[in-house]
């Protein structure tokens, strides 16, 4: 497989949720050129877009590439599916390495047990992913809170005219 962090040529995550407001949704894309040094980071959903490029330090890029190697992405199975659930997330990794070699996995609605793991990995090496996962969060949440009211209040509503009957 991966002799060592060296090898690795690019890295693209993607993932996206059926349902918009998700911690990991709208749609994300990820892309890591370590021959370029760059980095693209784009997001979009029905509340905003955002696209960035990043120039990559080197040192970075291989404290990344051995933390992920460390918690052993690459025995990841090369599909996660939960075919019963309906809504929910997708997501697909690709990485390129040995020149001519890749490692791919997707997921629909399920993923490998240290996903978390990698993803909290993403976002302490690379700041935008951070910053725009806690906005997106937060957007989650506050939306979740105005349903919630919106429910309590209709059920509000149809008690009292139920009591007025």
């Amino acid at each position: 497989m991966i002799e060592n962090e060296k090898n690795i040529q690019n890295i693209r995550f993607q993932s996206g949720a059926y349902y918009i407001v998700s911690p990991y949704g709208g749609e994300l894309i990820i892309e890591i050129d370590s021959k370029k040094l760059m980095g693209r980071y784009n997001y979009k959903s029905r509340f905003y877009k955002i696209s960035v490029k990043w120039k990559i330090n080197k040192e970075i890029f291989l404290k990344f590439i051995e933390e992920i190697i460390k918690i052993d992405i690459f025995s990841w199975n090369k599909n996660y599916n939960a075919s019963d659930v309906l809504d929910g997330g997708y997501w697909s990794l690709i990485i390129e390495y040995n020149k001519n070699e890749t490692f791919e996995v997707i997921g629909d609605n399920a993923y490998p047990d240290n996903f978390d793991e990698f993803y909290k990995i993403l976002k302490k090496y690379f700041s935008i992913i951070r910053k725009d996962y806690e906005y997106r969060k937060e957007m989650e949440t506050n939306y979740i809170k105005q349903m919630q009211f919106s429910h309590n209040e209709a059920v509000e509503k149809a008690v009292l005219r139920k009591k007025r009957c």
